[in-house]
């Protein structure tokens, strides 16, 4: 079982239907995180691109 401890010490046995109040830290937290995650995505796509445009090189020549 998980005791979820908050910011003011209560302790929760669930979070469900807490609402974290606008402004709180945890946003900018999962902001970062996501955008990491979107710039991997970029960065795998961009190299998938890269990968298939260097074989087509080669098919021509």
């Amino acid at each position: 079982m998980v005791t979820h401890v908050m910011s003011d010490g209560t302790r929760r046995d669930s979070i469900a239907g807490l609402v974290i109040p606008a402004g709180h830290p945890i946003y900018k937290l999962l902001k970062k995180e996501i955008q990491k995650q979107r710039e991997g995505l970029n960065d795998t796509n961009n190299s998938n691109k890269q990968i298939s445009g260097e074989n087509n090189e080669r098919n021509i020549i």
